[in-house]
């Protein structure tokens, strides 16, 4: 069985789960920290979001059986589905996600809630989503007194490029509006303000934790092996999109948001948020194609036959 249906699907497993967690995620500190009201919808999202991902969910996680046993996916014996769901740690991780993601749909759907109930719920259980995904990769196989930092790290890593994730796609959401009344473009302006703020823990984390994991999975002895091989060369692809990234959000930051503020001062946004559409659509597009390889990297060794 060809490895790229696997692929395909944990790629989007990442770029959804992270939806799942970082869109709520975002409507929670981004409006609140400016006293304004909400600029991005909630229900409709995370309700998507949640129900995409709980069929993903089911999808890879009958693609990682069928790649185990090397069937397919009609091929598969229901008592070891079961058994793998019952005995197995990417079974318990499968049905921790199941749960979470109901717990994300249930509050996308209230809409009768209040606002901020709602963002928690469907936060904390896109936060469990996420993180469940840590046992469909590397940090699962490690062995010995590293496999919880390994865990931990991977955690934080996910939920930090989570974060990213959301507010570059809320941010797109609210850019992107056609003839944005001065109102929108007030709220956009200081959610970008806010989520800048944010950005700086946001990298640090994934900085530490991204080092962190490297050494782990790799180590000072077997790392020209790595670089050799096709997970050490997508990896430095990683890395370049990141710094690409980075320049990016600094530029948001230090030069286009002031920018915006400017123009709102002055009438004319026009240019200002043509400009910002494009860096914040460019930095967006580069973050998916990081999570494309992450879906790829994923089923690689690090360093084949150790």
């Amino acid at each position: 069985m060809s490895d790229w249906p696997l692929i395909a699907v944990r790629f989007a497993l990442y770029l959804d789960l992270g939806l799942v967690f970082g869109w709520p995620l975002f409507c929670l500190y981004a409006p609140l920290v400016e006293g304004r009201s909400e600029p991005v919808p909630i229900g409709v999202p995370i309700t998507l979001f949640g129900v995409l991902g709980f069929m993903l969910s089911g999808l890879g996680f009958l693609l990682m059986l069928a790649a185990m046993s090397g069937s397919g996916i009609a091929e598969l014996d229901p008592a070891v589905v079961g058994m793998m769901l019952r005995e197995t740690v990417v079974g318990w991780s499968f049905l921790a996600r199941t749960a979470s993601l109901l717990l994300t749909i249930t509050a996308g759907l209230m809409v009768r809630w209040p606002r901020l109930p709602r963002l928690v719920m469907a936060s904390l259980g896109g936060a469990v989503a996420l993180a469940s995904l840590a046992w469909n990769g590397h940090a699962a196989a490690t062995e010995g007194g590293l496999e919880l930092l390994h865990l931990g790290s991977d955690f934080l890593h996910l939920w930090a490029a989570g974060a990213w994730l959301g507010a570059l796609f809320a941010l797109l959401a609210m850019l992107v509006r056609r003839s944005p009344t001065p109102a929108q473009l007030d709220s956009a302006q200081r959610a970008l303000h806010g989520f800048s703020r944010a950005g700086t823990a946001v990298v640090a984390i994934l900085v530490v934790t991204g080092i962190a994991n490297a050494a782990i999975l790799v180590g000072g002895s077997s790392l020209a092996a790595a670089a050799a091989g096709r997970w050490g060369q997508l990896l430095v692809v990683k890395l370049l999109l990141f710094g690409a990234m980075l320049a990016l959000a600094a530029a948001n930051r230090f030069r286009l948001t002031p920018r915006l503020q400017k123009s709102i001062a002055g009438g004319d946004t026009g240019a200002a948020v043509t400009a910002l559409r494009l860096s914040v659509g460019l930095e967006t597009a580069t973050l998916v194609l990081i999570l494309a390889l992450v879906g790829w990297l994923g089923t690689l060794e690090p360093v084949p036959g150790l």
